[in-house]
């Protein structure tokens, strides 16, 4: 990270962006969780979901190594699954 030295001089300084960064994500961890959160678990979710699916040529078996058993959305996606797997075999 470049520190200032005077109005018109920079010093690189590894260090300090180091200590930056920390400040940042200790700051806005949860904001940091968050948006991780919801940037990746919907492709994930969808796959998982596809994996369901009668068709295996759609199949992404590596997903389902995945645990997500943690994340309110699996466990209602999951849940809805189960429920139609029940449905349709009575």
């Amino acid at each position: 990270m470049m520190v200032p030295v005077s109005e018109t001089e920079f010093m690189f300084e590894h260090g300090h962006g180091e200590v930056k960064i920390e400040a940042l994500l200790s700051k806005y961890r949860q904001d940091f969780v968050s948006l991780l959160t919801f940037s990746f678990n919907p492709s994930i979710l969808a796959l998982k979901v596809i994996n369901y699916v009668d068709w295996s040529h759609l199949h992404v078996e590596p997903i389902n190594e995945i645990n997500m058993n943690n994340i309110v959305a699996w466990n209602k996606c999951k849940k809805n699954i189960d429920e139609a797997r029940f449905q349709r075999a009575n």
